[in-house]
C-alpha cells in the first residue's frame, strides 16, 4: 500500500463504516490497511472516527487515573519531606523510596551503643511477652 492506495470506493466505504460506529481498528481490518492510516485519512478529510472501543477507552482513561493519583502522591510526599514532615500515603509498601525516605535518620553508634540498643530491645520484647 503507497501513498495513493485511497481510491474513490474506499473511501467511501471508510465514510459508511464510520458512520456506522465502527472504531478505527475494525474499518482498518475491513479496509486491509493499518489503524494509523484509516485515522489520517479521516482526519484528512474531516471524518469522525472512534479511536478505541469503549472498552479500551475505560481502560485507558483508568490507567490516566491511577497514573495522576500516583504523581500527585508523589507531589506530596516530596513537600512533606521538605517541610520536615513524615508523609505517607495508605497503602504506601514499606520497601518504597516514599517511606523509606519518610523515616527519621539514625544518628551514627558505635558497636558497643548498638549492642545496648539491641539489649535494650530484647529486655524490652521480653518484658511485653511475659
Amino acid at each position: 500500500m503507497g501513498i495513493f492506495s485511497w481510491k474513490v470506493e474506499k473511501i467511501e466505504a471508510l465514510e459508511r463504516m464510520a458512520l456506522a460506529g465502527l472504531n478505527a481498528a475494525a474499518i482498518a481490518k475491513q479496509l486491509g490497511t493499518t489503524q494509523h492510516s484509516v485515522i489520517t485519512k479521516a482526519g484528512a478529510l474531516n471524518i469522525a472516527v472512534i479511536k478505541y472501543t469503549p472498552e479500551q477507552q475505560a481502560m485507558y482513561d483508568a490507567n490516566k487515573r491511577e497514573r495522576e493519583r500516583r504523581k500527585q502522591q508523589r507531589k506530596r510526599a516530596k513537600r512533606a519531606l521538605a517541610a520536615g514532615e513524615r508523609f505517607i500515603e495508605p497503602g504506601t509498601s514499606r520497601t518504597s523510596p516514599i517511606f523509606r525516605n519518610s523515616l527519621p535518620r539514625l544518628p551514627e553508634m558505635s558497636k558497643s551503643e548498638l549492642r545496648a540498643m539491641l539489649a535494650e530491645a530484647v529486655r524490652n520484647t521480653s518484658e511485653v511477652r511475659a
